[in-house]
């Protein structure tokens, strides 16, 4: 059995999604083990971020996972970063959290989960309430194979056409197992 803490830490903006000015990013996910054992998902409140910004994740950031579990057992962090075009109440957060433990629970083993994200709920939710989905992070791994202490990961969230909008962060967080 190990400790796994799963963190998220910051955003860094090299170029904002909105041509106008600051990106209202957020993140949801979800964390799974093939125990069952979730984070129940999480949604991080909106942090004004514009070009060549670094924001901490506050409310809804910080560790989202932190649990004994299995040193056999796949770990699976699912992430989507979006940017908020509609400004919402606290509700509408609660009501993708809700989503989103939905999905984490009824999909129980994450090996079994590879060509459906567990995300797909909250993505439809999100996208109906105008807000731009700006990229995904999937990662599987077995805890076992995590790091013992802290481990550093980021996923690249970019959109570089040719289009009217672009945008380029990194999303980062932390691993630990204990």
């Amino acid at each position: 059995m190990s400790r796994i803490i799963v963190s998220i830490d910051e955003a860094i903006c090299y170029d904002t999604e909105d041509v106008t000015g600051a990106d209202e990013l957020y993140v949801v996910g979800a964390i799974r083990t093939f125990s069952g054992q979730t984070s129940g998902g999480f949604v991080t409140r909106p942090i004004s971020i514009n070009t060549n910004e670094t924001r901490k994740f506050n409310f809804g950031g910080g560790i989202v996972f932190d649990k004994e579990v299995p040193d056999n057992s796949p770990l699976q962090i699912e992430m989507i970063v979006f940017d908020e075009d509609a400004v919402k109440d606290v509700s509408r957060y609660d009501q993708a959290r809700t989503l989103v433990d939905q999905a984490v629970t009824a999909m129980p083993n994450p090996l079994f989960a590879a060509a459906s994200l567990p995300l797909d709920a909250i993505r439809t939710f999100m996208v109906l309430d105008q807000d731009d989905e700006l990229g995904t992070n999937r990662n599987t791994m077995f805890v076992g194979n995590v790091p013992r202490g802290w481990s550093f990961h980021q996923w690249n969230a970019k959109e570089t056409g040719i289009g009217f909008s672009t945008w380029n962060y990194w999303i980062r967080y932390w691993i630990g197992r204990f």
